[in-house]
């Protein structure tokens, strides 16, 4: 803010020094200290009332473009167009499960009685599918003496 150099503030504190005299320079520092830390402040709070109001804008902008959008037809025809789906899916799922359109099931007949002659026939024996001839199949290794330990 200020363009004040190292020089400068030298030639300052030797001007207050003179002025002022070395029993009223401390306080004179205090009090400057405490406008400075008050202007601070100040400028503070007066960047963050700024900052609100535009924040405060921005809201007031996006509700008025959110009050538009709800406020135009394509919304209405929007809406119409899914309640009409909606109507035709309901009317659609009634018609579908009415108990009075729903058919009764076939009623389940018993199995036929088996002959005298049928129960005494003996059934053949079930063959595997995927067994081998026994002929087919590898023998198995003979046994072999256990290996001996090296270093022993």
């Amino acid at each position: 803010m200020f363009d004040i150099g190292g020089s400068e503030l030298l030639v300052i504190a030797v001007v207050a020094l003179v002025v002022l005299g070395p029993k009223e320079l401390p306080t004179a520092v205090r009090s400057i200290q405490g406008v400075v830390r008050k202007a601070r402040e100040l400028a503070r709070d007066f960047q963050a009332g700024l900052s609100e109001m535009a924040r405060e804008i921005e809201l007031d902008k996006m509700k008025a473009e959110v009050k538009s959008a709800l406020d135009s037809s394509e919304v209405d025809s929007i809406g119409h167009s899914i309640h009409k789906e909606f109507a035709s899916a309901t009317e659609e799922l009634k018609k579908t499960f009415d108990p009075d359109s729903l058919t009764a099931p076939a009623p389940i007949s018993p199995p036929p009685q088996e002959t005298a002659a049928a129960a005494e026939t003996p059934l053949p024996a079930p063959v595997p599918v995927d067994a081998a001839p026994p002929e087919a199949l590898p023998e198995p290794p003979p046994p072999s003496a256990p290996a001996p330990k090296p270093g022993a």
